[in-house]
């Protein structure tokens, strides 16, 4: 996300040094506008999605999921990060689960 708003900002200072008096972009300058908008895009991308998931992990702030096996099957049990208690456990029974593991915090999130 830092890259590239870096590229975005980079390539706008590029397309802003080649205009002509009347502010129009010369073909090296509107290839760098292009290039700008494109870095600009894959930022916003970028920052969204890292929102989406410090909401995700922010809604669980002092606990922690775990799937594992419960004494009636397989489920979620919620762990508080202070105390190490069990608050709650879900069972998934025998249907197959949904959900995603991410790859980048190891976070699992789980679709009720």
């Amino acid at each position: 996300a830092v890259a590239s708003t870096a590229m975005a900002v980079d390539a706008a200072a590029r397309a802003g040094a080649n205009r002509n008096y009347l502010g129009q972009y010369n073909s090296y300058g509107a290839q760098m506008n292009r290039a700008s908008q494109m870095f600009a895009a894959i930022g916003t991308v970028s920052f969204n999605e890292m929102a989406k998931r410090f909401k995700a992990s922010a809604a669980t702030e002092n606990s922690q999921f775990i799937l594992t096996k419960l004494d009636s099957g397989v489920g979620l049990v919620k762990i508080n990060k202070d105390s190490g208690n069990v608050e709650k456990e879900i069972l998934l029974k025998d249907k197959k689960p949904v959900y995603k593991v991410d790859e980048y915090g190891g976070f699992l999130y789980y679709q009720r």
